[in-house]
């Protein structure tokens, strides 16, 4: 008797293994400029930006008011507002009275914290032409030393802000400019500079 024997059954191919793609390496986002620890004051006309401030000092305030100062060379763009030109050099800093801008909106610039050790005062220009400008202020550490308001006339004036207290302490001085009730407000600032403080008028002599 014959025995047939049963057909054998080839055994199933095997899958290839997926190999994962290998992933794309992840880029790490470009990190934000870190603020200094203290910078050495500095005298400033606003010509040019250094590491993302005005003479790698001032720049503007990110959170806290509602917009910023504009660098300027010339006129402003608004008639009967704003000076005709820098008062030092080409350019200056000016914050636009016109629209989208309301009455009350402010716009701070300050410094990095200063670092100086010995009496110091700063001396700066600044420009109010307009009827319905509002003010500017200057404040230390939050505290307000200097201030003006109102249409002071089409001239640059001269600011005088004692900071000898402050030696020391690497205070932040900001100035604030605030937006009057329509567009002839423009705010204007320039020359910058860090003098010793002046000496006190001593008063008169009385006669004998």
């Amino acid at each position: 008797m014959t025995t047939t024997s049963a057909p054998t059954t080839a055994a199933p191919t095997p899958k290839p293994v997926p190999v994962p793609a290998t992933p794309m390496p992840t880029q790490s986002p470009t990190p934000e400029p870190t603020e200094p620890m203290f910078v050495p004051v500095a005298n400033c006309s606003f010509e040019m930006k250094k590491n993302g401030a005005y003479c790698g000092l001032w720049h503007d305030l990110t959170v806290g008011d509602e917009f910023n100062w504009s660098s300027r060379s010339g006129k402003t763009s608004s008639s009967y507002t704003g000076p005709l030109g820098a008062a030092d050099g080409e350019k200056y800093l000016y914050i636009e009275a016109s629209s989208p801008r309301n009455k009350g909106d402010a716009a701070i610039l300050q410094t990095w914290p200063l670092d100086f050790t010995a009496d110091l005062a700063m001396r700066f220009k600044y420009h109010m032409y307009g009827k319905d400008v509002a003010s500017l202020t200057v404040l230390v550490d939050g505290a307000e030393l200097w201030s003006q308001s109102g249409n002071q006339g089409n001239s640059w004036k001269d600011g005088l802000v004692d900071i000898s207290e402050f030696q020391l302490m690497q205070p932040i001085i900001a100035f604030e400019a605030t937006r009057g009730k329509s567009y002839r407000g423009d705010i204007a600032i320039d020359n910058v500079e860090f003098v010793v403080p002046p000496k006190p008028t001593p008063p008169p002599t009385p006669k004998p």
